[in-house]
């Protein structure tokens, strides 16, 4: 049962292939520059780009799951394209904001895309990446031991984005 991951260089997409790969499933990481992708053995790297969806057959071509990264203004198509190769299970890489009603045009229009595919789906909705507040609060933390932040009475669950990808085998 081939999974085909879109995003699979980013930092969630990555670590996804990572353990498919890692349990013995047949993954397709597709990149927009597959010389220079580097994912682990077994992998089968293919070329594609979500802004372009005449890219995407051949990666699509006998999957029968697809992990989506989200990317609005190709969704509905990019979903038609999977359902016509005969992926039959969709995950979605939305976010907490869609849940809370702040993300109305990003994130939310390819749930939509995705839901009225007729396909069966799971959106995966992180709040805060771990790696975002690193960026944010390491350079203090190496300097002066100390975590500078201007709302400190913000409640934040960061959430590793390898744990996003799913459990470790």
């Amino acid at each position: 049962m081939t999974t085909v991951v879109t995003g699979a260089s980013g930092t969630v997409g990555r670590s996804l292939v990572a353990r498919l790969a890692q349990a013995g499933e047949p993954v397709r990481a597709v990149t927009r520059n597959p010389a220079t992708a580097r994912f682990p053995a077994g992998v089968q790297v293919v070329h594609g780009d979500l802004a372009d969806p005449e890219t995407l057959p051949a990666a699509l071509a006998g999957a029968e799951r697809l992990h989506l990264f989200p990317f609005p203004e190709t969704a509905r198509e990019v979903v038609a394209l999977a359902r016509e190769a005969g992926v039959r299970r969709v995950t979605l890489l939305s976010s907490g904001s869609v849940t809370a009603g702040y993300d109305t045009d990003y994130q939310l229009p390819v749930e939509q895309a995705v839901e009225a595919s007729g396909l069966a789906w799971t959106h995966l909705r992180p709040g805060e990446f771990a790696a975002n507040r690193l960026a944010l609060w390491g350079p203090s933390i190496r300097t002066e031991r100390v975590v500078r932040w201007p709302f400190p009475d913000e409640v934040g669950i960061p959430i590793h984005e390898a744990d996003i990808a799913g459990p470790t085998t």
